[in-house]
């Protein structure tokens, strides 16, 4: 496939490492990201996609890909602080774009909430997923150096 080798070379010399590489990566894993998820949930709904596709429960609660999408953008985002340097600019936009198709393909369950939830018992959900997320932030912000050598060992193989 000498046409890949092409395009590869065209990308190299127009994109990588420009000004335009973060966006570029943002809207191609964005397109990629909300096209395979459309289809994903639409062969799921007509019985066509054998398993491991199907709707992802926990404890009996379905969950929706705007969760994973959440989580994603908020990965991408910690990624992107500038303790972590250059090295994860890349991985940060595939992220964010990917966690982006997948939060918007879901926008109108934002839109459409059960306003009583929030309050009611179910709401307590909030509480403890904001609890954890300001855990998080408390961590770095102490531990940050540490944490980043833990993401290096894990994810980059680097020691």
């Amino acid at each position: 496939m000498p046409y890949l080798s092409h395009i590869r070379h065209a990308y190299q010399k127009h994109i990588q490492g420009g000004k335009e590489e973060a966006r570029f990566l943002i809207l191609t894993s964005f397109t990629i990201t909300f096209i395979i998820a459309r289809l994903i949930v639409y062969g799921i709904l007509v019985h066509i996609l054998p398993m491991p596709f199907g709707y992802v429960t926990i404890k009996g609660i379905h969950i929706h890909h705007i969760v994973w999408g959440v989580l994603l953008l908020l990965l991408a985002g910690f990624i992107r602080i500038p303790q972590f340097g250059k090295s994860f600019a890349r991985l940060s936009s595939l992220l964010y774009g990917i966690g982006a198709a997948l939060t918007l393909d879901e926008f109108a369950l934002l839109v459409h909430f059960d306003p009583l939830a929030y309050f009611g018992p179910q709401g307590i959900l909030s509480i403890d997923v904001v609890f954890i997320f300001f855990l998080f932030c408390l961590g770095f912000l102490w531990h940050g150096k540490f944490w980043y050598r833990v993401f290096l060992i894990i994810f980059v193989r680097k020691h």
